[in-house]
């Protein structure tokens, strides 16, 4: 039910074709056309005829016959050559229109105003022109950087926005969602060099996404191939078909669970999350020790998946690598921390914040934190405060949340039993409609992950 495969390299796709594959050229035809076509061979056969035949209509009819060869080659020849690098799917852009009037539409109707000097409701004319010029061109390189909608302006969501840029770009370009982002502590690095250790991928094998799948949450249930206690050393990414994996979590699972795959909008389950990647997210690798795991435990692996570009036949095998040692070292925990209460609601437009305090009961050393909301966060702050002298100094602390920009936190220190630590969180409502605290992806939470050595998962009350 499942293949561990080992990583092979992917190659750049061609927007034109749907599939994974690229041809650029088919060197058999090309050997075939180049036989065909030799001068000395063609010439020879019509100079030795001609010169048999010594006949006018013979030499009017071989021309007649050349000329008409070369400009249907000619033609063919300029016709591939001049088809553009990315031609948006026609077939996708009933799902990418809902969000072009979203969000574009008070500007970019069919009479434009404000300003907006076209419409962008007509597929024709936005696909018309020289590629980089190309309407469909522009709009790729404003939405991705941010700078359409305008800021006064309502913003896409998250689905409509990657839906947009996929499908403008016929997958090649993906929105920045780090733009804007502001954080005190530095992103979690690797070394790029992986440790000479044994390693075995959970990747489960072409995973079916439909051509019209915009807001897809897959699970993964996929045993660990080990027969004995071992350390986690080192965590990396593997990404098949980039035009479609947009993050994914990993949790593990401690009860020796079937594999299996299933539909798991929300928290993944399982017992401790392990990872999580999104677009400019590192490997996680620990300098010792790691995360411990046991024979029959598996791996729960959750992947957003959108298929904005409308690709069809689309088989993902994305998921990631995982380095094991055997026991030794220090062992670390991913404890969740967070408001057990986030609010009853937040109406559309409306701001809501929440904190809550917690008081560490164990001495625990921090190596990295991973701030958790869902799409209409804004803000995230935690710090603690010193037994003993009230110091306050921070853990982390960001602006400009980004659901799809995900990231883990290098925040080394040690926490000490009486510290007390608070969490809090901003939301900002864009949606139209309101938004209530819950599991789901389009509810809100508000948590951070901490890896903390020893593993104690509860090391804050």
């Amino acid at each position: 039910m499942r293949k561990l495969m080992i990583l092979a390299l992917f190659g750049l796709v061609a927007c034109g074709d749907d599939s994974k594959p690229n041809t650029v050229f088919n060197p058999t035809n090309n050997a075939t056309n180049n036989a065909t076509n030799n001068p000395t061979t063609n010439n020879a056969t019509n100079n030795a005829t001609n010169n048999a035949t010594n006949n006018p209509t013979n030499n009017a009819t071989n021309n007649a016959t050349n000329n008409a060869t070369n400009n249907a080659t000619n033609n063919a020849t300029n016709n591939a050559t001049n088809q553009p690098a990315c031609l948006p799917s026609r077939s996708a852009f009933p799902s990418a229109l809902p969000f072009i009037e979203e969000g574009c539409q008070s500007c970019h109707g069919a009479v434009p105003s404000f300003g907006a000097p076209m419409p962008l409701l007509d597929y024709d004319a936005m696909v018309a022109g020289t590629e980089g010029e190309r309407i469909v061109d522009k709009m790729v390189t404003r939405l991705a950087n941010k700078t359409m909608p305008p800021a006064n302006a309502p913003q896409l969501t998250h689905q409509g926005l990657d839906t947009l840029v996929e499908w403008a770009s016929c997958g090649n370009v993906h929105p920045d969602h780090s733009i804007g982002l502001n954080a005190n502590r530095p992103v979690l690095t690797a070394p790029a060099q992986a440790p000479n250790l044994p390693f075995f991928d959970v990747t489960p094998t072409e995973f079916a996404l439909g051509q019209n799948e915009l807001d897809r949450y897959e699970c993964f249930v996929v045993r660990a191939p080990i027969n004995e206690k071992r350390i986690i050393r080192r965590i990396e990414p593997v990404i098949d078909d980039a035009r479609v994996v947009h993050h994914f979590l990993v949790k593990l699972d401690h009860s020796n669970p079937s594999e299996t795959h299933f539909s798991c909008a929300g928290f993944p389950p399982g017992d401790s999350f392990a990872y999580v990647w999104g677009p400019g997210q590192a490997p996680l690798e620990f300098p010792a020790g790691g995360i411990p795991m046991d024979a029959g435990d598996a791996f729960v692996l959750q992947i957003h998946y959108n298929n904005g570009a409308g690709a069809a036949g689309v088989r993902d095998s994305s998921g990631f690598r995982v380095y094991h040692d055997a026991p030794g070292g220090p062992e670390y925990a991913l404890a969740e921390i967070g408001p057990s209460v986030f609010f009853s609601s937040i109406p559309a437009g409306a701001t809501r914040s929440a904190e809550t305090t917690c008081s560490v009961n164990s001495d625990v050393s921090l190596f990295a934190t991973w701030p958790h909301m869902h799409e209409i966060g804004s803000a995230f702050d935690q710090s603690v405060t010193r037994t003993g002298t009230n110091a306050l100094e921070s853990i982390v602390a960001l602006t400009g949340w980004a659901f799809e920009a995900q990231l883990i936190y290098d925040t080394p220190m040690n926490l000490n039993v009486g510290d007390q630590i608070k969490t809090g969180c901003t939301w900002d409502n864009y949606k139209n409609f309101t938004v209530t605290g819950g599991l789901g992806s389009a509810d809100e939470m508000c948590f951070s992950f901490m890896y903390v050595t020893p593993a104690i998962e509860g090391f804050c009350n």
